[in-house]
């Protein structure tokens, strides 16, 4: 059995911080964004996946 990942696009609906809006607020919208886009373990100083040396310099042969 295999099992398929969706790929859903996130709509992002923040507004940029400017100081005029509450900060918590703010913050925990953007913190809930890039859980749903699958980026928060950037905050936590993790990779998301380790890529194999090969992957990583077709990644940068391909800018």
């Amino acid at each position: 059995m295999s099992i398929n990942k969706i790929s859903i696009p996130v709509r992002a609906d923040v507004k940029k911080f400017d100081g005029n809006i509450n900060f918590s607020l703010w913050q925990i919208q953007i913190k809930d964004l890039l859980i749903q886009s699958g980026l928060h373990k950037v905050l936590k100083g993790r990779e998301a996946y380790k890529s194999r040396d090969s992957e990583k310099s077709s990644m940068s042969d391909e800018d």
